[in-house]
Protein backbone atom coordinates (compact mmCIF):
# COMPACT_ATOMS: atom_id res chain seq x y z
CA UNK A 1 0.00 0.00 0.00
CA UNK A 2 1.61 3.51 -1.14
CA UNK A 3 2.04 6.51 1.24
CA UNK A 4 -0.62 8.64 -0.17
CA UNK A 5 -3.20 5.52 0.03
CA UNK A 6 -2.54 5.56 3.27
CA UNK A 7 -2.47 9.29 4.08
CA UNK A 8 -6.10 8.89 2.48
CA UNK A 9 -7.48 6.46 4.88
CA UNK A 10 -6.01 7.91 7.70
CA UNK A 11 -7.66 11.43 6.97
CA UNK A 12 -10.94 8.98 6.14
CA UNK A 13 -10.90 7.55 9.53
CA UNK A 14 -9.91 11.18 11.00
CA UNK A 15 -12.98 12.80 9.44
CA UNK A 16 -14.88 10.15 10.38
CA UNK A 17 -14.14 10.73 14.23
CA UNK A 18 -14.38 13.93 13.79
CA UNK A 19 -18.17 14.20 12.43
CA UNK A 20 -18.94 11.23 14.87
CA UNK A 21 -18.61 13.52 17.79
CA UNK A 22 -19.49 16.78 15.76
CA UNK A 23 -21.72 16.77 12.67
CA UNK A 24 -20.72 20.31 12.76
CA UNK A 25 -17.55 19.68 11.81
CA UNK A 26 -18.24 17.86 8.47
CA UNK A 27 -16.89 19.24 5.60
CA UNK A 28 -14.16 21.30 8.40
CA UNK A 29 -11.98 17.87 8.31
CA UNK A 30 -8.73 19.55 7.16
CA UNK A 31 -8.67 23.03 9.30
CA UNK A 32 -10.30 21.17 12.71
CA UNK A 33 -7.28 18.78 12.49
CA UNK A 34 -4.18 21.12 12.08
CA UNK A 35 -6.09 22.84 14.77
CA UNK A 36 -6.96 19.99 17.47
CA UNK A 37 -3.37 18.94 16.25
CA UNK A 38 -1.86 22.36 16.94
CA UNK A 39 -3.27 21.73 20.46
CA UNK A 40 -1.70 18.72 20.71
CA UNK A 41 1.60 20.29 19.80
CA UNK A 42 1.26 22.59 22.17
CA UNK A 43 0.98 20.78 25.49
CA UNK A 44 3.97 18.76 24.08
CA UNK A 45 5.83 22.15 23.97
CA UNK A 46 4.64 22.90 27.73
CA UNK A 47 5.94 19.37 28.33
CA UNK A 48 9.35 20.66 27.13
CA UNK A 49 9.57 23.23 29.60
CA UNK A 50 9.02 21.75 33.23
CA UNK A 51 8.05 24.85 34.83
CA UNK A 52 5.21 25.06 32.54
CA UNK A 53 4.27 21.51 32.37
CA UNK A 54 1.73 22.31 35.17
CA UNK A 55 -0.52 23.54 32.18
CA UNK A 56 0.27 21.31 29.99
CA UNK A 57 -2.80 19.49 30.35
CA UNK A 58 -5.03 22.58 29.45
CA UNK A 59 -4.65 22.41 25.78
CA UNK A 60 -5.73 18.68 25.48
CA UNK A 61 -8.30 19.04 27.21
CA UNK A 62 -9.63 22.06 25.18
CA UNK A 63 -9.20 19.82 22.30
CA UNK A 64 -11.50 17.28 23.89
CA UNK A 65 -14.27 19.67 24.54
CA UNK A 66 -14.10 21.69 20.91
CA UNK A 67 -13.95 18.59 19.01
CA UNK A 68 -14.50 15.68 21.22
CA UNK A 69 -12.45 13.43 22.97
CA UNK A 70 -12.13 10.93 20.69
CA UNK A 71 -10.31 13.83 18.43
CA UNK A 72 -7.63 14.84 21.27
CA UNK A 73 -7.13 11.04 21.75
CA UNK A 74 -6.06 10.98 18.25
CA UNK A 75 -3.89 13.99 18.35
CA UNK A 76 -3.04 13.15 21.50
CA UNK A 77 -1.54 9.70 20.17
CA UNK A 78 -0.39 11.94 16.77
CA UNK A 79 2.05 14.52 19.42
CA UNK A 80 3.15 10.99 21.29
CA UNK A 81 4.51 9.33 18.33
CA UNK A 82 6.52 12.54 17.72
CA UNK A 83 7.66 12.81 21.09
CA UNK A 84 9.46 8.97 20.28
CA UNK A 85 10.50 10.17 17.10
CA UNK A 86 12.10 13.28 18.74
CA UNK A 87 13.69 11.35 21.02
CA UNK A 88 15.13 8.41 18.75
CA UNK A 89 16.79 11.05 16.46
CA UNK A 90 17.01 14.30 18.00
CA UNK A 91 17.77 12.89 22.22
CA UNK A 92 14.78 14.64 23.42
CA UNK A 93 14.56 13.30 27.17
CA UNK A 94 12.31 10.60 27.89
CA UNK A 95 11.44 12.95 30.94
CA UNK A 96 9.29 14.98 28.42
CA UNK A 97 7.54 11.56 26.85
CA UNK A 98 6.51 10.79 30.61
CA UNK A 99 4.96 14.45 31.25
CA UNK A 100 3.29 14.21 28.21
CA UNK A 101 1.33 10.96 28.96
CA UNK A 102 0.46 12.36 32.64
CA UNK A 103 -1.15 15.94 31.01
CA UNK A 104 -2.97 13.38 29.21
CA UNK A 105 -4.55 11.52 31.83
CA UNK A 106 -5.00 14.95 33.87
CA UNK A 107 -6.43 16.26 30.49
CA UNK A 108 -9.09 13.22 30.67
CA UNK A 109 -9.86 13.70 34.18
CA UNK A 110 -10.92 17.60 33.51
CA UNK A 111 -12.65 17.02 30.40
CA UNK A 112 -14.83 13.90 32.69
CA UNK A 113 -15.71 16.85 35.19
CA UNK A 114 -16.83 19.32 32.55
CA UNK A 115 -18.34 17.16 30.68
CA UNK A 116 -20.66 15.13 33.43
CA UNK A 117 -21.14 18.75 35.01
CA UNK A 118 -19.26 18.03 38.21
CA UNK A 119 -18.97 21.47 40.07
CA UNK A 120 -15.42 22.43 39.66
CA UNK A 121 -14.12 21.93 43.62
CA UNK A 122 -15.82 18.43 43.87
CA UNK A 123 -14.53 17.62 40.26
CA UNK A 124 -10.45 18.41 42.01
CA UNK A 125 -11.43 16.87 45.05
CA UNK A 126 -12.62 13.61 43.55
CA UNK A 127 -10.17 14.01 40.95
CA UNK A 128 -7.09 14.23 42.50
CA UNK A 129 -7.57 11.34 45.04
CA UNK A 130 -7.84 8.85 42.46
CA UNK A 131 -4.70 9.79 40.76
CA UNK A 132 -3.48 9.66 44.37
CA UNK A 133 -4.11 6.23 44.68
CA UNK A 134 -3.47 5.35 41.08
CA UNK A 135 -0.28 6.36 41.64
CA UNK A 136 0.56 4.27 44.74
CA UNK A 137 -1.01 1.21 43.69
CA UNK A 138 1.33 2.05 40.69
CA UNK A 139 4.28 1.87 43.24
CA UNK A 140 3.19 -0.88 45.03
CA UNK A 141 2.56 -3.00 41.76
CA UNK A 142 5.96 -1.91 40.35
CA UNK A 143 7.69 -3.11 44.11
CA UNK A 144 6.08 -6.22 44.17
CA UNK A 145 7.62 -7.30 40.32
CA UNK A 146 10.79 -5.67 41.42
CA UNK A 147 13.68 -7.26 43.68
CA UNK A 148 14.60 -3.90 44.49
CA UNK A 149 13.35 -2.12 48.02
CA UNK A 150 11.63 1.59 46.68
CA UNK A 151 15.22 2.83 48.60
CA UNK A 152 17.55 0.98 46.15
CA UNK A 153 14.93 1.60 43.13
CA UNK A 154 15.28 5.23 43.59
CA UNK A 155 19.18 5.11 44.40
CA UNK A 156 19.69 3.85 41.29
CA UNK A 157 17.22 6.31 39.45
CA UNK A 158 19.26 9.09 41.29
CA UNK A 159 22.67 8.42 40.92
CA UNK A 160 21.72 7.53 36.97
CA UNK A 161 20.55 11.63 37.23
CA UNK A 162 23.68 12.34 39.14
CA UNK A 163 26.22 10.84 36.37
CA UNK A 164 24.36 12.66 33.92
CA UNK A 165 24.46 15.47 34.95
CA UNK A 166 27.87 15.98 36.16
CA UNK A 167 28.21 14.62 32.60
CA UNK A 168 26.98 17.49 30.66
CA UNK A 169 28.10 19.80 33.36
CA UNK A 170 31.50 19.48 33.17
CA UNK A 171 32.53 22.93 32.31
CA UNK A 172 30.67 24.41 35.00
CA UNK A 173 31.17 22.00 37.68
CA UNK A 174 35.34 22.97 37.06
CA UNK A 175 34.88 26.56 37.45
CA UNK A 176 34.85 25.94 41.63
CA UNK A 177 33.20 28.55 43.80
CA UNK A 178 31.21 28.75 47.21
CA UNK A 179 28.03 26.73 45.32
CA UNK A 180 29.80 24.74 42.90
CA UNK A 181 31.26 23.26 46.08
CA UNK A 182 27.89 23.23 47.68
CA UNK A 183 26.53 21.31 44.58
CA UNK A 184 29.07 18.96 44.52
CA UNK A 185 28.94 18.21 48.37
CA UNK A 186 25.38 17.21 47.88
CA UNK A 187 25.98 15.58 44.74
CA UNK A 188 28.74 12.82 46.11
CA UNK A 189 25.94 11.93 48.73
CA UNK A 190 22.97 10.39 47.24
CA UNK A 191 22.01 8.40 49.91
CA UNK A 192 21.20 11.50 51.65
CA UNK A 193 18.86 12.79 48.34
CA UNK A 194 17.00 9.65 48.35
CA UNK A 195 16.38 9.76 51.99
CA UNK A 196 14.86 13.44 51.90
CA UNK A 197 12.70 12.22 48.62
CA UNK A 198 11.80 9.02 51.06
CA UNK A 199 10.42 11.62 53.76
CA UNK A 200 8.49 14.11 51.68
CA UNK A 201 7.40 11.32 49.07
CA UNK A 202 3.61 11.35 50.61
CA UNK A 203 2.98 15.20 50.44
CA UNK A 204 4.95 15.35 46.56
CA UNK A 205 2.68 12.89 44.85
CA UNK A 206 -0.16 14.62 46.82
CA UNK A 207 0.89 18.27 46.42
CA UNK A 208 1.74 17.41 42.15
CA UNK A 209 -1.91 15.68 42.07
CA UNK A 210 -3.91 18.60 43.11
CA UNK A 211 -1.77 21.63 42.19
CA UNK A 212 -1.55 20.58 38.60
CA UNK A 213 -5.48 19.67 38.57
CA UNK A 214 -6.09 23.09 40.44
CA UNK A 215 -3.80 25.46 37.80
CA UNK A 216 -5.18 23.31 34.83
CA UNK A 217 -8.86 23.66 35.67
CA UNK A 218 -8.15 27.07 36.87
CA UNK A 219 -6.74 27.95 33.38
CA UNK A 220 -9.24 25.99 31.42
CA UNK A 221 -12.28 27.85 33.16
CA UNK A 222 -9.85 31.68 32.84
CA UNK A 223 -10.39 30.39 28.61
CA UNK A 224 -14.03 29.40 28.95
CA UNK A 225 -15.45 31.53 26.31
CA UNK A 226 -13.37 29.39 24.01
CA UNK A 227 -15.01 26.04 24.54
CA UNK A 228 -18.36 26.90 26.69
CA UNK A 229 -19.59 27.67 23.11
CA UNK A 230 -19.49 23.91 21.95
CA UNK A 231 -19.66 22.42 25.25
CA UNK A 232 -22.00 24.18 27.88
CA UNK A 233 -21.01 24.39 31.68
CA UNK A 234 -22.88 26.18 34.34
CA UNK A 235 -19.73 27.02 36.63
CA UNK A 236 -16.80 29.82 36.06
CA UNK A 237 -13.74 30.21 37.44
CA UNK A 238 -15.58 32.40 40.26
CA UNK A 239 -16.87 28.65 41.42
CA UNK A 240 -13.35 27.56 41.71
CA UNK A 241 -11.60 30.36 43.41
CA UNK A 242 -14.10 30.25 45.99
CA UNK A 243 -13.19 27.55 47.97
CA UNK A 244 -13.50 26.85 51.39
CA UNK A 245 -11.98 24.61 53.81
CA UNK A 246 -14.51 22.95 56.30
CA UNK A 247 -14.26 24.35 59.66
CA UNK A 248 -13.39 20.80 61.53
CA UNK A 249 -10.24 20.81 59.01
CA UNK A 250 -9.01 23.00 61.50
CA UNK A 251 -8.32 19.75 63.99
CA UNK A 252 -6.06 18.27 61.78
CA UNK A 253 -3.91 21.02 60.88
CA UNK A 254 -2.93 21.73 64.75
CA UNK A 255 -2.15 18.10 64.76
CA UNK A 256 0.00 18.15 62.47
CA UNK A 257 1.56 21.69 63.91
CA UNK A 258 1.77 19.70 67.15
CA UNK A 259 3.69 16.52 65.87
CA UNK A 260 6.28 18.95 64.01
CA UNK A 261 6.96 20.97 67.50
CA UNK A 262 6.50 17.84 70.08
CA UNK A 263 6.63 14.63 67.67
CA UNK A 264 10.19 14.10 68.20
CA UNK A 265 9.67 13.53 72.00
CA UNK A 266 6.58 11.86 71.32
CA UNK A 267 7.15 9.30 68.19
CA UNK A 268 10.73 10.25 67.43
CA UNK A 269 11.66 11.57 63.62
CA UNK A 270 9.10 9.42 62.59
CA UNK A 271 6.62 11.41 64.30
CA UNK A 272 8.19 14.90 62.92
CA UNK A 273 7.91 13.41 59.07
CA UNK A 274 4.47 12.56 59.76
CA UNK A 275 3.38 16.23 61.28
CA UNK A 276 5.45 17.80 58.08
CA UNK A 277 3.93 15.53 55.48
CA UNK A 278 0.36 16.69 56.74
CA UNK A 279 0.98 19.99 57.09
CA UNK A 280 2.41 20.40 53.04
CA UNK A 281 -0.98 18.49 52.06
CA UNK A 282 -3.56 20.60 54.35
CA UNK A 283 -1.45 23.85 53.28
CA UNK A 284 -2.26 23.26 50.01
CA UNK A 285 -5.58 23.49 50.09
CA UNK A 286 -5.40 26.70 52.77
CA UNK A 287 -3.28 28.04 49.96
CA UNK A 288 -6.20 27.71 47.00
CA UNK A 289 -8.32 29.18 49.97
CA UNK A 290 -5.88 32.26 50.25
CA UNK A 291 -5.79 32.72 46.28
CA UNK A 292 -9.94 33.11 46.06
CA UNK A 293 -9.84 35.80 48.75
CA UNK A 294 -6.88 37.69 47.19
CA UNK A 295 -8.41 37.46 43.90
CA UNK A 296 -12.00 38.40 45.76
CA UNK A 297 -9.78 41.46 47.73
CA UNK A 298 -8.12 42.95 43.83
CA UNK A 299 -11.82 42.44 42.60
CA UNK A 300 -12.85 44.54 45.82
CA UNK A 301 -9.99 47.46 44.96
CA UNK A 302 -11.27 47.43 41.12
CA UNK A 303 -8.27 45.41 40.46
CA UNK A 304 -9.41 44.08 36.75
CA UNK A 305 -7.73 42.58 33.60
CA UNK A 306 -4.38 41.52 32.51
CA UNK A 307 -2.75 43.66 35.42
CA UNK A 308 -5.14 41.51 37.82
CA UNK A 309 -3.51 38.29 35.99
CA UNK A 310 0.36 39.57 36.62
CA UNK A 311 -0.60 40.82 40.28
CA UNK A 312 -1.96 37.44 41.13
CA UNK A 313 0.70 35.66 39.25
CA UNK A 314 3.62 37.21 40.96
CA UNK A 315 1.81 36.62 44.07
CA UNK A 316 1.61 32.88 43.76
CA UNK A 317 5.13 32.35 42.70
CA UNK A 318 6.57 35.13 45.64
CA UNK A 319 4.14 34.85 48.40
CA UNK A 320 2.55 31.62 48.59
CA UNK A 321 3.36 31.04 52.01
CA UNK A 322 1.16 34.71 52.45
CA UNK A 323 -1.63 33.09 50.81
CA UNK A 324 -2.10 29.73 52.44
CA UNK A 325 -1.66 31.78 56.14
CA UNK A 326 -4.35 33.71 54.90
CA UNK A 327 -6.25 31.09 53.73
CA UNK A 328 -5.83 29.28 57.76
CA UNK A 329 -6.66 32.74 59.31
CA UNK A 330 -9.94 32.75 56.87
CA UNK A 331 -10.95 29.90 59.32
CA UNK A 332 -11.66 32.59 62.38
CA UNK A 333 -12.09 35.86 60.30
CA UNK A 334 -13.79 35.15 57.19
CA UNK A 335 -11.91 37.35 55.19
CA UNK A 336 -14.82 36.99 52.40
CA UNK A 337 -17.68 38.83 54.36
CA UNK A 338 -15.98 42.17 54.49
CA UNK A 339 -15.90 42.03 50.78
CA UNK A 340 -19.45 40.89 49.93
CA UNK A 341 -21.18 44.35 49.31
CA UNK A 342 -18.26 45.52 46.98
CA UNK A 343 -17.70 42.06 45.09
CA UNK A 344 -21.69 42.14 44.31
CA UNK A 345 -21.73 45.53 42.74
CA UNK A 346 -18.89 44.57 40.83
CA UNK A 347 -19.02 41.09 39.62
CA UNK A 348 -20.65 41.86 36.08
CA UNK A 349 -16.75 43.00 35.43
CA UNK A 350 -15.04 39.67 36.36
Amino acid sequence: MSSTTLANVALRVIQLIMTMNHPSYKGKTPVIFWRALFLGLLTMALCSFVPFSIFAPVPLAMAALLFGRMVALTVGWISFVILLVMFNYLGLSMLVAGLFVLSAIYAAMITQVVLKGIPPVKGIVSSGAIIIVAMAALIGVSLLASDLSLREELMELVSAIITQFKQENQEMLSRGGDEVRNLLAMLNHPDQIVDEMLRWLPSAIFGTAYMVLWASFFMLLKNSAVWKRITPYQYSVRDLVSFRMPDFMIWPLIAALTLILAGEYLFGAVGVTIGGNLLYCLGLFFFFQGIGIYVDSLRYMGVYGVFRSILTAFTIVFAWKVLALMGVFDMWFNFRKWLVKKNSDSSSQD
